[in-house]
């Protein structure tokens, strides 16, 4: 999978993540190095996915880019909804005991 990111200074690039949990850089200004000075002000935190390495799965590192101010253009979900839920999703009324 290929995602798109940019920094906050407008290089831009392009990471291919791989099935190993695994990533380079694929193409663009951008380098892993430039990647791991921005993270270094990250707290980590388990519940938000929020670390302070590169050395760290994909969608974690992208992350915590997107927290201290990189845009990630984040691949669309497959079979995802599009649109209003239905009305069977809507909260109704129910009996209580």
């Amino acid at each position: 999978m290929r995602i798109k990111i940019a920094s906050p200074e407008k290089q831009d690039g392009v990471i291919e993540c791989h099935e190993d949990g695994s990533f380079i850089i694929a193409e663009g200004q951008i380098t892993i190095e430039q990647m791991a000075e921005e993270l270094r002000i990250v707290r980590p935190n388990s519940a938000t996915g929020l670390v302070n390495t590169v050395n760290s799965r994909p969608e974690f590192v992208l992350r915590s880019l997107e927290y201290v101010g990189w845009l990630v253009e984040w691949p669309e979900v497959a079979g995802a909804e599009v649109g209003d839920q239905s009305e069977e999703d809507e909260p109704g009324d129910f009996n209580v005991n």
